[in-house]
């Protein structure tokens, strides 16, 4: 590949990346919103559907954020060797930015959906109490 077409690439494949993890996020407030609102009121077989649905959705975008990342975290070794793309600041984060960027999205997809799945039984146990 051209050093255009890497560098393109990358764009793309960061695009992709953010998207993805916005879509994580998109899922995670609505399920928290609906959570607070609705989790005291749903039966045991919507409160079973609601979670399948969640889990399916969230676990979904965080695996593809978090793939799109290792395979942009793949390309940004490519374009350290490349003298042409030394300007772009992918090529100056040295070889512990991959490992250390998929841990935060691994913490944030298991840590974001288990958090999400506590606050949901604990607004059902307690419901909406006024302050």
């Amino acid at each position: 590949m051209t050093d255009y077409e890497v560098l393109s690439l990358f764009n793309e494949m960061a695009a992709n990346t953010q998207g993805a993890f916005m879509n994580f996020v998109t899922i995670l407030s609505a399920f928290l919103i609906a959570g607070f609102l609705a989790a005291h009121k749903l039966s045991k077989t919507m409160t079973i559907i609601v979670i399948a649905l969640f889990t399916v959705a969230a676990l979904q975008e965080g695996a593809v954020m978090i793939f799109h990342w290792i395979g942009q975290a793949g390309l940004m070794v490519d374009m350290r060797s490349r003298e042409a793309l030394s300007w772009h600041g992918a090529t100056r984060g040295g070889r512990w930015l991959g490992p250390i960027f998929t841990t935060t999205f691994v913490f944030i997809v298991v840590g974001g959906y288990i958090g999400a799945l506590v606050f949901f039984f604990h607004q059902q146990r307690t419901g909406l109490k006024s302050s």
